[in-house]
């Protein structure tokens, strides 16, 4: 059960209030709000009300990894990043991430927080993390085009050849998606295409190649038909 002063404090924005409420009963920090299935950090954050959510997380009963309710996600999500260092720094672990979510390394690298990023792999973050669907920050990176976000993770050792559960690897999508920027720097790094993959890769690049030449060349190709 919430305690409904407690919320009704934090929703109000009482600022006073919720110390002394905390103060009083600690182990309250962590109710969710039966009507919006959202934790106190959340509507406090969602409120814009960051000093709350600071005394809530500074709370010897605050949990760091509420199941479902990743406080460390939610921060970067709404650009807390202040907080979402505070929360690293108390012990929140990088690599949780409720199920079909994306990780919060992910959710940094999308959003160009790489200080952010960085401290989350200095704090155990894992560059390899995968989705439900076998994702990784460097493939979704690498199809998206994101430069910055792939330099970031093949300098933190990422695995450059690791396949999502449909056989895709980094380069794969990265030559699909025509990001020839990536698709270099991937090549370089010694990437490889996927198994699976790879006579298909080869096949577009010849019919790229030939449509190239097509356009380039009319006359002297329907010389030769």
């Amino acid at each position: 059960m919430i305690d409904h002063e407690l919320l009704s404090a934090v929703m109000q924005g009482d600022s006073t209030k919720v110390k002394e409420l905390v103060a009083q009963k600690p182990e309250s920090v962590n109710f969710i709000c039966e009507e919006s299935g959202k934790s106190l950090f959340e509507i406090a954050l969602e409120a814009g009300y960051s000093n709350i959510a600071t005394t809530l997380l500074k709370s010897e009963e605050f949990d760091l990894n509420l199941p479902a309710h990743n406080p460390l996600r939610i921060t970067i999500a709404l650009g807390y990043i202040e907080l979402a260092k505070e929360l690293l720094n108390l012990g929140a672990n990088p690599n949780y991430r409720p199920e079909q979510i994306s990780s919060s390394l992910l959710l940094c690298l999308e959003n160009e927080y790489f200080d952010l990023a960085q401290l989350m792999v200095d704090k155990g973050a894992e560059v390899d993390i995968r989705n439900n669907k076998g994702w990784t920050p460097l493939i979704w990176t690498s199809i998206k085009g994101r430069k910055l976000a792939v330099d970031f993770l093949i300098k933190n050792g990422a695995n450059i050849n690791i396949c999502n559960n449909d056989g895709w690897n980094a380069i794969t999508g990265a030559y699909f998606k025509n990001r020839k920027d990536i698709v270099n720097i991937l090549s370089k790094e010694g990437a490889v295409f996927s198994a699976r993959f790879s006579e298909a890769a080869l096949l577009s690049s010849y019919q790229s190649m030939a449509l190239l030449w097509f356009k380039r060349f009319p006359s002297y190709i329907k010389s030769q038909i």
